[in-house]
């Protein structure tokens, strides 16, 4: 065995195993998806940080309605990072399990923004603002590219508002906010 291509091929065959193995154990470089549900349509990408981390981004509208007396809705667009924590990947391959587009658990923590800008009916106002989500969800993978994913979480939103005093006219801004709940029910389709 002193043949120096033999030694490498060998070498090579050995760490070829062993870089495929940590590769099938991580979640996938980019994967680019449409999905739809709550909210009612999101375009993300979802790329790899490191084995179990990845960073999805995401353009979503958010949609809102009111009913009484009388209905009203609004629809927003909504801009969003998000960092995820697939912890059960390895879990999942040593089960045998698909990880395939990403399927696992997760935790992640969502940092989103509405610009206040959208189409309404009448009587609605629109502010911007901003919120900050952890989330604990599933992703599951049906065939080679359609997806269903649930997601659940509290956490906390600022709404930026600018009021007219009624008695001297004068303008000013004011921060509200609150406690909101993240659900996240969709399905969808990886390109």
């Amino acid at each position: 065995m002193k043949n120096p291509v033999t030694i490498f091929f060998i070498l090579y065959f050995i760490l070829s195993n062993v870089s495929a193995q940590d590769k099938v154990s991580s979640v996938e470089k980019s994967i680019w998806g449409i999905q739809i549900g709550l909210p009612p349509v999101a375009v993300y990408n979802e790329f790899m940080l490191a084995d179990e981390f990845s960073l999805r981004s995401e353009l979503s509208l958010g949609f809102a309605w009111q009913s009484g007396t009388e209905t009203v809705w609004a629809v927003s667009p909504v801009i969003q990072i998000e960092p995820r924590y697939y912890y059960n990947i390895k879990r999942r391959v040593g089960k045998g399990k698909r990880i395939d587009g990403n399927s696992g658990n997760y935790l992640s923590f969502i940092i989103g923004g509405e610009t206040g800008e959208g189409i309404k009916s009448k009587d609605v106002e629109l502010y911007p603002g901003i919120f900050l989500l952890p989330m604990y969800g599933l992703k599951r993978n049906v065939g080679n590219s359609f997806n269903y994913e649930f997601a659940l979480g509290v956490g906390y939103a600022w709404s930026f508002q600018k009021y007219t005093d009624f008695f001297t006219g004068e303008d000013f801004n004011v921060t509200i906010g609150g406690i909101v709940l993240g659900i996240r029910i969709a399905i969808g389709y990886k390109f």
